[in-house]
């Protein structure tokens, strides 16, 4: 009976022994994201991917986003390994809301493929790039106000040419010198113009005697 008790009292110290020395199992622990937690995005993603240290059971994965101040919007969550797929933009109601700004977070409740439960929470900002603004084109100057059409003032007509019609001919020379004398001159002339006709009446007159 002793040899018997002793023998069962060295199996249970050796079964003991074996379970304390065989290492604790591991579970399922949340890696990392794409986009990676606390990433500054000018626009929503169209996915997040999720990577885990085990295999996901395919079976058993919940997820939904969260937008800025708003309420958990159910998503669609595809496990492929140790990663976790979220589609985004194939939700109506994420696309509705995807340009607000702000925090947004992604909740996802997945179970190992060893039937241990993870959740994890990954956050991201969404800060959408703000256009510049167009330079205002200059304006033109208006052009000063007139009370009426601009005035075209004529141009001055060239002075008509005098006609060139030649001077009439005096039928009376004397007439004529003594237009251009004045009036104490006149008689002068006049003594001048007989004198020479009567000296040109002698000459003529000693032309035509006979000689002596």
């Amino acid at each position: 009976m002793r040899a018997l008790r002793a023998a069962a009292v060295l199996t249970v110290l050796a079964v003991a022994g074996v379970l304390t020395a065989a290492p604790a199992s591991a579970h399922a622990e949340w890696l990392g994201s794409d986009p990676e937690e606390g990433s500054v995005l000018t626009e929503l993603p169209a996915a997040v991917v999720m990577t885990y240290s085990e295999e996901i059971a395919p079976d058993f994965v919940d997820t939904a986003v969260v937008p800025p101040g708003g309420e958990p919007i159910p998503t669609v969550g595809t496990a492929d390994g140790v990663d976790v797929v979220v589609d985004l933009a194939g939700a109506a109601d994420v696309v509705a809301v995807a340009d607000q700004a702000g925090e947004w977070q992604l909740v996802a409740r997945v179970v190992s493929a060893d039937g241990h439960p993870v959740e994890h929470t990954t956050t991201f900002e969404v800060e959408p790039a703000v256009a510049a603004a167009p330079t205002p084109a200059a304006e033109p100057t208006p052009a000063p106000a007139t009370s009426g059409p601009p005035s075209v003032e004529p141009a001055a007509s060239a002075a008509p040419l005098a006609s060139a019609e030649p001077s009439p001919i005096s039928s009376d020379p004397v007439a004529d010198v003594a237009d251009g004398l004045p009036g104490w001159a006149v008689p002068l002339v006049v003594l001048a113009l007989l004198g020479a006709g009567v000296a040109a009446v002698v000459v003529h007159l000693r032309r035509g005697s006979p000689e002596a």
